[in-house]
């Protein structure tokens, strides 16, 4: 299909390929910690997974909208390609408002899973993940049902022929969209802040850098502030162009929000290859250093270092964020459930559960 130069249609198609390919590395570290711990995945860990499939639909859709001229001025697709282009090109488009929806929503959850795994020892905390839940699905139906049914009847979406067909102003359905997913996003990174805050045994500057660790997310949020520019300046009479351009911030915030899913977790495996990296160059410098001094001695005299004695344990290395039995956090009657994290340790968060026995005269043993 011949169709006008697309430097839009490239440039989109270009950085989902590239932050395709680097979520997929960021999966693949998770799990690799996963399989460091000797533990099953849990729901955040498929909620991640099935985000990121549909992360790769979607740049697949992307390259094909592309070699459709989709990201082209409308007036110059119609004219070199003709009018037979634009009901396809109008369906490709559309079909990426539902994959967006449900990235978004899928990242979410997984961060929603991911916080209740690691906190679950905070009551209340917990009790406010399973609301963001709520309203994170309910988000996702709310928006689906309502970009399903902007237009009436449906197909007036891609063929705007359809005698009798009307549909919604575009710009305020994106604008009440993005607005509700930015106050989300906002939600979901000043959740943890007071919960760390009030980790005991930790030092104020190790609290900020873990609160910084889960704040990342206020990169997503200017993102998805930032796009609101663009989605105002949209034309809607050239939105083949124009809603390209207004989609790129919101195709990196898409990207960005899986790497952020999977960044508490993956630093064991990142810790075991510069252990390896480390233990491997010492190992070199050692026979080189030997070699020097002994004229080539036999490699059999080189001592070889201790790579087990110097192997760090799982919880030298990561985030604890999931219980390793159902005796991890054990919670009776009207215990006292306090979240610390080791001064020695500062990347290790583990629950623990105490008694507090009151007598009459109001005092705590």
């Amino acid at each position: 299909m011949a169709i006008p130069p697309n430097p839009v249609g490239r440039a989109v198609v270009i950085i989902a390929a590239v932050f395709t390919g680097v979520d997929l590395g960021f999966i693949l570290l998770r799990l690799w910690a996963r399989r460091l711990k000797h533990v099953s995945l849990d729901a955040s860990d498929y909620l991640i997974i099935i985000a990121w499939s549909i992360a790769l639909a979607d740049m697949i859709r992307k390259i094909v909208a592309a070699s459709w001229g989709v990201g082209t001025h409308f007036n110059d697709l119609v004219a070199v390609a003709g009018p037979s282009v634009i009901i396809p090109v109008n369906k490709i488009t559309y079909t990426g408002f539902f994959l967006w929806l449900a990235i978004v929503t899928f990242t979410k959850l997984s961060i929603l899973f991911l916080y209740r795994g690691i906190f679950r020892c905070v009551e209340r905390f917990v009790l406010v993940v399973h609301i963001m839940m709520g309203v994170v699905v309910a988000y996702w139906l709310a928006f689906t049902m309502g970009t399903l049914f902007q237009c009436s009847p449906i197909a007036f979406n891609w063929d705007r022929t359809i005698p009798g067909g009307k549909c919604m102003v575009p710009k305020t359905g994106f604008l009440v969209s993005g607005s509700v997913n930015l106050v989300i996003d906002v939600i979901l990174v000043v959740m943890p802040i007071p919960v760390v805050w009030k980790m005991q045994h930790v030092t104020k500057m190790k609290k900020i850098g873990i609160i910084g660790m889960f704040s990342l997310g206020l990169f997503i949020c200017f993102l998805a502030a930032f796009r609101f520019k663009f989605v105002l300046a949209t034309n809607p009479l050239d939105f083949n162009h124009d809603g390209e351009i207004a989609g790129i911030p919101g195709e990196l915030e898409l990207y960005l929000g899986i790497m952020g899913a999977c960044l508490p977790l993956i630093s064991p495996p990142l810790l075991a290859i510069r252990q390896k990296v480390t233990v491997g160059y010492s190992s070199i410098m050692g026979r080189k250093r030997s070699g020097y001094s002994e004229g080539g001695s036999d490699s059999d005299s080189i001592p070889k270092p201790d790579i087990k004695s110097e192997q760090p344990s799982w919880e030298s290395m990561a985030l604890k964020s999931w219980p390793d039995s159902a005796t991890d956090s054990i919670v009776e009657v009207s215990p006292v459930n306090r979240v610390v994290a080791d001064e020695a340790n500062h990347h290790t968060i583990q629950c623990h559960s105490e008694w507090m026995v009151r007598s009459d005269a109001r005092s705590a043993v």
